[in-house]
């Protein structure tokens, strides 16, 4: 049988759509293609849809949707006015990044946005930490699309990975996501140690 998983935020999307649809065949904007299916594949369907419309992502940065899935709170319509997405990457990116709050310091969002307007920023920061240009280059490989603001699990466990920072094995980084993730002070000290002693080992 196995177990079901239930997302109630995408049912609740789905209605939207469906009315949405409703709303726009009454005012004559879309026409019924006889079913449900349809219609939707003609107008509705990812494949079929424009995502190159500046006006549609000025108006994400703009905050005028007025109930964008998942930016439909406060702290999602902040977000996605400081990132201003132009494309779905950046929407993606920008989703991430408002779940994450740090213990002190800058936001994760604020370092994106002010590393998204100058990438020259994040660079001459890596110089400023002392590392040479191969290092900059393994870290460009992994965070030059988020601008060096790894964003997210998966990202966090590919760096840890890659054979030219601490070579982690997929067990070892995957003990690292779910320390980070859950914030378990002792198994993030245990992989701290473990990520500097692998790096030394291999040259990092």
């Amino acid at each position: 049988m196995g177990n079901l998983k239930v997302d109630m935020l995408t049912v609740q999307a789905l209605d939207r759509i469906r009315s949405c649809m409703d709303m726009l065949i009454k005012d004559g904007y879309l026409e019924w293609q006889g079913n449900l299916r349809d219609t939707y594949d003609k107008y509705l369907h990812p494949d079929v849809l424009n995502y190159d419309d500046d006006e549609m992502w000025k108006k994400v940065g703009d905050n005028a949707i007025p109930d964008l899935f998942q930016f439909d709170t406060p702290v999602g319509l902040q977000c996605a006015k400081k990132v201003k997405p132009s494309n779905v990457v950046e929407l993606a990116i920008a989703n991430s990044l408002m779940r994450l709050m740090p213990d002190n310091g800058e936001q994760p969002v604020d370092k994106y946005v002010k590393h998204k307007n100058n990438p020259e920023i994040w660079i001459q920061e890596m110089k400023d930490y002392g590392l040479n240009e191969q290092e900059i280059e393994t870290l460009k490989k992994h965070l030059d699309e988020v601008y060096g603001v790894s964003e997210s699990q998966e990202g966090i466990m590919l760096l840890s990975m890659d054979q030219n920072i601490a070579d982690f094995t997929i067990q070892e980084s995957n003990k690292l996501r779910k320390g980070v993730a859950k914030k378990q002070e002792k198994i993030i000290k245990e992989v701290k140690e473990l990520f500097f002693k692998k790096g030394e080992s291999n040259g990092s």
